[in-house]
């Protein structure tokens, strides 16, 4: 690997260790940036499925179940990215509980999408719709199960694993170096 990779390397892993802490120190600032982050996603999703649901080739049952789920996501999206800018912290809980509740129903979706294709060609892989239904159904249940813990657990666990990626980034950078150092 050329040095000036190895270099890019380094300082992506002081980054991303740099982040890491800020992330860990900053939780309640960080738990609002990734429900807007969330909610801009969510409303990317919502928008383009509703301009693009005419052009599907999908039963009328499917079409208005995908059309439902794009309104959802909308909503969602719109109480995302509003409620951590203008309301205060206790609705935090109550939009968690709306998104499991719209995430539950996307699970459901994904089946019934699955179901669908299944019966349209059997040689259609429906991993994707399982993957789907599963993360949905997932983080739908921790959003139900603790609201006021998940979203500041999920900043520690982004936190931790941007921290351990950069650390080991320095260090095999840095061994690398050190390495090819003795080489020459």
């Amino acid at each position: 690997m050329e040095k000036k990779n190895k270099v890019g390397l380094l300082i992506l892993g002081i980054i991303m260790v740099a982040a890491g802490i800020l992330i860990l120190s900053n939780k309640t600032v960080f738990v609002k940036v990734i429900v807007i982050t969330a909610g801009v996603y969510s409303l990317a999703v919502g928008f383009y499925t509703l301009f693009n649901i005419s052009s599907w080739h999908f039963v009328r049952f499917t079409k208005t179940v995908a059309f439902i789920k794009s309104i959802l996501s909308i909503l969602v999206g719109l109480a995302a990215v509003i409620a951590p800018i203008t309301i205060a912290e206790i609705s935090m809980s109550a939009i968690q509980i709306f998104v499991a509740v719209i995430l539950c129903f996307e699970a459901a979706v994904a089946v019934q999408n699955a179901i669908m294709c299944r019966r349209i060609d059997k040689r259609i892989n429906l991993s994707s719709f399982a993957w789907e239904a599963l993360v949905d159904a997932v983080l739908a249940f921790i959003l139900f199960s603790n609201p006021d813990k998940a979203l500041p657990a999920v900043v520690t666990v982004i936190g931790v694993v941007i921290l351990a990626l950069g650390a080991i980034s320095v260090l095999l950078t840095v061994f690398s170096l050190i390495k090819s150092k003795k080489a020459e």
